[in-house]
């Protein structure tokens, strides 16, 4: 594929490798930035790509699916960030430009739809997450790949967990772990091995997962995916706190929240410090594991993941109730 030319100059202070590259090489280091958590020279080059007047005023195949990219990508950085209401203004314009476009962009629509829907998740909008997730499904039966409908199956995934439909979740994350065994994307399959994870981990289930936690470890942190480290680490955490290890426990919390600080990221300093009170239970203390939750709430509620936010306020009120001293 050929990309349009990109005229965008960059100032002298922020020349990347790739600035002769074109837009499509500028969009690849945007997606690498913001997977190592360097969010704002993440966002900065998405701006750019948009900003560019030659695609900003072109209808072609090629910029419409760079514009796409790009509104997309800054849709899961606000997201990242906690600015929802952001992240679901500018995912809806991406799912837009594609879909008014006059020459078809699937493969674009089908990721601005994915990542749609997730932040409308985030937002407890489950319904309409829905939507979002059937819609790229129902594009990639017909168009997509074996990866594609791994993405569909991950996506819906994670719907499921929302919901609490654990063995739904199960059978959707080892779908997809199946489809990528034959497929190479190595970021994929390392969020469908956290996804299984988890839903075996919501079930109580501890079978097979720290197999599946150290895979998806070793993959993540040879992309340098900081939110994937610290999301391997939240688990692993969560499985040693399950097994009654809670030392080991607090070695993987204590590299979830270092992960989460690189990308300052609201969400895995959410769950930090919600791990860190649950660590804190386990030895009964109780006034420790208090003022981890109230960091916790607040962090949870700035990230705007009303998942997370629910998880943490159920831990709050359930040692409400214990008034034992320590």
């Amino acid at each position: 594929m050929r990309p349009t030319a990109f005229s965008c100059r960059l100032r002298p202070h922020s020349r990347t490798p790739f600035e002769d590259g074109g837009a499509e090489a500028v969009s690849v280091f945007a997606l690498f930035m913001r997977r190592t958590g360097r969010l704002d020279r993440a966002l900065e080059l998405n701006r750019q790509v948009i900003n560019d007047p030659e695609i900003l005023s072109a209808t072609d195949r090629n910029s419409i699916s760079y514009k796409v990219k790009a509104l997309a990508n800054m849709g899961v950085i606000h997201s990242k960030r906690g600015s929802l209401t952001e992240s679901i203004t500018v995912l809806h314009e991406a799912v837009r430009t594609a879909q008014s476009s006059h020459l078809p962009v699937y493969p674009q629509l089908c990721y601005a739809l994915d990542n749609y829907g997730l932040s409308l998740l985030r937002v407890d909008k489950a319904k309409l997450a829905r939507k979002q997730f059937e819609d790229a499904h129902t594009l990639r039966k017909e168009f997509g790949s074996d990866r594609d409908l791994a993405q569909s199956a991950v996506n819906m995934g994670r719907w499921a967990l929302l919901l609490e439909n654990f063995e739904e979740a199960t059978e959707l994350f080892g779908e997809a772990v199946e489809f990528l065994d034959t497929v190479s994307d190595e970021h994929l399959l390392a969020n469908a091995l956290c996804g299984l994870a988890e839903a075996r981990l919501r079930q109580g289930a501890r079978e097979g997962v720290h197999d599946l936690l150290d895979r998806a470890l070793k993959l993540n942190a040879s992309l340098q995916n900081s939110d994937g480290i610290s999301i391997t680490h939240a688990l692993l955490a969560r499985l040693f706190l399950l097994e009654g290890a809670p030392d080991l426990a607090m070695e993987h919390v204590e590299a979830c929240r270092e992960g989460s600080e690189k990308s300052n990221n609201f969400t895995g300093h959410g769950t930090a410090a919600l791990l860190l009170a649950m660590v804190a239970l386990e030895g009964e203390r109780i006034r420790e594991a208090r003022e981890y939750l109230v960091q916790a709430a607040r962090y949870s509620r700035r990230s705007g993941n009303e998942q997370l936010v629910k998880e943490v306020d159920a831990k709050a009120r359930e040692i409400a109730v214990d008034d034992s001293p320590e």
